[in-house]
This record gives C-alpha cells, sequence and structure tokens, in this order.
C-alpha cells in the first residue's frame, strides 16, 4: 500500500483524510522529514586545480556489475535505519529495479562503493533525491556531500532525466538519522522548502 508523502503539511493533511475515507485504511504517522531544493548549483560545484585533485572517487552510475555490492550496501543501510536485519531478496530486487531504471549512483574510489544516492522521484520539470548513504567506515569524510554535489551538477547540466526534459528544479529530502548538515546543503545552494516528505503506512483497514 502507500508508504509515503511529499507536500505542504495542510496538503499532507488533507490527503490523508481523503485517502482514509476513499480506500478504508487508516494513516499511521511515522516520520516526517525536511525538504530542500535547488534551482542553480553554487560556483564551488566545479572544482579546479589543487582543490580538484583532492577529491577522491568519482560519480558513477550504477551497472548490473554493481547489484551484489550494492545489496550489501543498502541491507547495512536498511539494519542502521530500522535497527533490524532487512530480507536480502527483497533488497535484491529493490536494487535490481532502481538499476535497471537508471535511478541508482555511486561514488567509487578504487572500485570501492563510498556512498550513494537515488533518483526518488521525478516529474514534468523537477527531480528528487532521496536514500544518500554512507557506512560508518566512510563517513565524516564528505562522501555524502559529494555525491549529492556530483550527482545535482551533472542533471542540472543535462537538464534531462528520463521523461523529464527541462529540469528547472531538485529536491531533497534529508533522511532522518542519516542526514547531511544543512550546513553542507546551503554551501551547495539548498534551500529548506516548506513542504515534507512524511513516511506513513495505510494498511489497517477501518472497522465496518
Amino acid at each position: 500500500g502507500l508508504q509515503s508523502l511529499y507536500g505542504h503539511p495542510e496538503e499532507l493533511k488533507l490527503f490523508e483524510a481523503l485517502w482514509t475515507a476513499s480506500i478504508g485504511c487508516v494513516g499511521v504517522s511515522s516520520k516526517t522529514f525536511p525538504s530542500y531544493y535547488i534551482e542553480k548549483i553554487s560556483l564551488r560545484e566545479e572544482p579546479t586545480g589543487v582543490e580538484k585533485e583532492r577529491i577522491v572517487g568519482e560519480l558513477v552510475q550504477a551497472k548490473k556489475e554493481h547489484i551484489p555490492a550494492v545489496t550489501m550496501f543498502c541491507e547495512s543501510r536498511n539494519t542502521e535505519c530500522k535497527k533490524k536485519a532487512s530480507n536480502e531478496d527483497c533488497v535484491r530486487t529493490w536494487v535490481e529495479e532502481q538499476i535497471s531504471e537508471g535511478r541508482l549512483f555511486l561514488w567509487i574510489w578504487d572500485r570501492v562503493i563510498l556512498s550513494m544516492a537515488c533518483i526518488s522521484d521525478w516529474g514534468n520539470n523537477f527531480v528528487r533525491i532521496g536514500c544518500i548513504y554512507s557506512p560508518p567506515e566512510h563517513r565524516n569524510n564528505g562522501f555524502g556531500t559529494r555525491i549529492l554535489r556530483a550527482l545535482c551538477s551533472k542533471l542540472l547540466r543535462e537538464l534531462k532525466f528520463k521523461d523529464c526534459v527541462h529540469i528547472k528544479k531538485i529536491t531533497f529530502f534529508n533522511d532522518g538519522e542519516l542526514e547531511l548538515p544543512v550546513s553542507e546543503l546551503k554551501s551547495m545552494g539548498f534551500h529548506r522548502s516548506d513542504a515534507r516528505h512524511a513516511v506513513r503506512k495505510f494498511a489497517q483497514k477501518l472497522a465496518v
């Protein structure tokens, strides 16, 4: 069933009420994450000279060959976020789908995955990025910031992703416990949005 919503708080409440009335399922609140947007990358987005040489790794679009490694990567993320083990088959299926649709991007150095980003949604003129994750052993090195910056640069430079042929805005929601520092988002040119990403579960049928 429906698992998450995105929009302004008032719109989320209205949608939940209409969905409950029409489908007969109760919306159970879980978490709500702040959302940010960017329309133009900052000038620091393209490092040059000595600064460029200091950058470790590069942005790579995930391919079939990455499926085993990315599956383990995602299992680690799910375990850390949910504090419990995840189903390997379900995770692998999700990874295969995301890679086949061209949604998954990796930050790789010397064939080691340091960070991951996923394009979670897109529309006529926007792309939404979510699921930024770096494992504990690779944190505090700026890899999450680097992959987000590089992916934004790629999207705003090419101005298209699938059937979104003229990207005007990129949105990003900070993912709870694994969120990026707000100062880093602002340095890239991101602004806080009034919209929210809300995790909801609509599973319990209303009594009749």
